[in-house]
């Protein structure tokens, strides 16, 4: 059962940073940033970095909120997908995210083997309306356009009314641990100077995103919101059951009752033939209203017993966090008047500075004056030097250039003699070449001759 010290929501600023493990216990990374899709509200992906794990250091890679399994109570995440998966999945570099859409992302699940949530959403509506599947998730495709934010740059984010005055601004998104849905954001608001303001759970889809002013419009009338109880950061919503009176009030069903709703109605279907499910249409057509008022007649008994509290013991709160804002309020108008005197300190310190400023502003143009006829002399001599200098330089440059040609011309005239000994060095050798071909000639003829006296003395 959830309680506080197992709770059912956590921060998105507490789970970044939180390290992953896999099956085996081996310590794989960290969770870098959670990517929000801020029309579903939910988490579109988390960005793991791997560390040293297979030589993933400097990428990071985008994980569906499946895969992970929380270990609460060791700050730690569990990432069950195969060691050979993740070697051959695609990241991206630190620096360079990705222009992410859901065909990006539907890759990215259907590699890492889980369905996209807006599919599986899709097909759950499908059924329930009895529509074809593939017409059904082709239509959805076509219309959706998603925005997907970090939950670091949701944070701070001011918050507006529909006539555009400022409300408050997004203090921290709370994250459904069971199906990553954006539980709800707090809002913080009212306050004196910032003292004493509390937080607001408020739904993700009281929000709209105006982009263009960096702002989240919140649908919600004033009326309701100004009834709303918040919270101090001592006592966050932790449970689906601390939060659903909340929902109540604002007049939204809570996301966890309408998925759950949703589930009935599909497995009730499921199996129907064409004449009994055009029977539970019209039965159901046929009882919407009688529906609607029980479903309101539930909300608002919700909502009594959300806020529920004796007369007494809210004069009491009341009476104490008044005695509380005018502690703070008597302390801030004390730390006001020693910041009145600290800058009446300050002026007349700046006062005096300027003064000094200006005689040593003074000063310093009379020594320029003075500097500048020294330097203007200083320069003439500089100049005389360099030219001087110039002048022996270029002599010398047509001194070297002289020399140069010079070489230039005995290096040619050394290459002409090289060439001509070369050309007799050749010459000789062809006509030792034909020396020796004659004396082998002469050595052939006068074996010859040898041999046919031999032969005449033997036969005499």
């Amino acid at each position: 059962m959830a309680h506080r010290d197992n709770p059912e929501f956590l921060s998105a600023s507490t789970i970044k940073g939180d390290k992953v493990v896999n099956t085996a216990g081996e310590d794989l990374g960290k969770i870098e940033e959670l990517m929000i899709d801020v029309d579903d509200g939910r988490i579109a992906y988390a960005a793991l970095s791997f560390g040293g794990f297979l030589g993933m250091g400097n990428k990071l890679f985008a994980i569906p909120w499946q895969a992970l399994k929380l270990r609460l109570h060791e700050h730690t995440f569990l990432l069950d997908i195969p060691k050979e998966t993740l070697e051959r999945a695609e990241g991206f570099d630190k620096d360079n995210w990705p222009a992410a859409d859901r065909e990006w992302l539907s890759d990215t699940y259907t590699y890492y083997g889980y369905q996209p949530y807006w599919q599986r959403r899709a097909e759950e509506q499908t059924e329930i309306r009895g529509e074809v599947g593939a017409e059904r998730l082709s239509r959805e495709s076509a219309s959706e356009n998603p925005i997907f934010l970090s939950a670091d740059s949701i944070k701070g984010n001011k918050v507006v009314n529909r006539d555009g005055n400022d409300i408050g601004k997004i203090d921290e998104i709370m994250i459904d641990l069971q199906d990553g849905n954006v539980a709800y954001a707090a809002v913080s608001h009212g306050g004196i100077l910032g003292i004493g303001s509390k937080l607001f759970a408020i739904p993700w889809k009281a929000f709209s995103l105006r982009i263009r002013d960096n702002a989240f419009i919140l649908d919600i009338p004033e009326e309701t919101f100004d009834k709303a109880e918040g919270f101090d950061k001592s006592h966050w919503p932790l449970t689906r059951q601390e939060l659903s009176g909340t929902f109540t009030h604002y007049g939204f069903e809570p996301y966890w009752q309408a998925a759950a709703v949703g589930a009935g109605v599909s497995a009730g279907v499921m199996g129907e033939t064409e004449a009994e499910k055009m029977s539970r249409m019209e039965r159901e057509r046929k009882g919407l209203v009688k529906t609607d008022e029980e479903l309101k007649a539930r909300q608002e008994r919700e909502r009594l017993e959300g806020l529920k509290e004796t007369q007494e013991e809210k004069i009491s709160r009341l009476e104490q966090e008044r005695m509380e804002r005018e502690r703070q309020t008597e302390t801030e108008r004390e730390r006001l008047s020693r910041l009145e005197k600290e800058q009446m300190e300050l002026e007349n310190q700046s006062r005096v500075e300027k003064e000094k400023l200006a005689g040593l502003e003074k000063e310093l143009q009379e020594s320029i004056r003075l500097e500048e006829t020294e330097k203007v002399s200083r320069l003439e001599k500089e100049v005389n030097l360099l030219q001087g200098q110039e002048q022996s330089r270029r002599e010398r440059l047509a001194q070297l250039e002289s020399e140069r040609a010079r070489v230039g011309k005995l290096e040619e005239t050394e290459k002409e003699r090289h060439a001509r000994l070369e050309k007799e060095r050749m010459e000789a050798e062809r006509r030792e070449e034909s020396e020796k071909e004659r004396l082998a000639r002469l050595e052939k003829e006068r074996m010859e001759a040898e041999r046919k006296v031999e032969t005449e003395q033997e036969r005499l």
